[in-house]
């Protein structure tokens, strides 16, 4: 996983993943148990989900407005 610091502008490997993850919700005042991760990519949503937060591998509309109902979201 490569992770974007828009603070120095560069792209690197991150060896560690979770800790972007939770950097970025430290960044937002976000926890990690009151985030959903939507990613169509299951790499990135497996790293989300090791990270705590609730996850959503996105496949098509219908799945995502699922998943945005059962955490209690409008899907507008």
């Amino acid at each position: 996983m490569s992770s974007y610091q828009p603070n120095s502008g560069s792209a690197s490997p991150n060896p560690r993943p979770s800790e972007a993850y939770l950097g970025c919700l430290a960044r937002l005042a976000a926890v990690p148990e009151a985030t959903l991760f939507v990613d169509d990519s299951a790499r990135n949503v497996a790293g989300a989900e090791r990270a705590g937060l609730a996850v959503h591998l996105f496949r098509d509309c219908d799945g995502l407005t699922a998943a945005l109902a059962a955490a209690g979201l409008p899907a507008e």
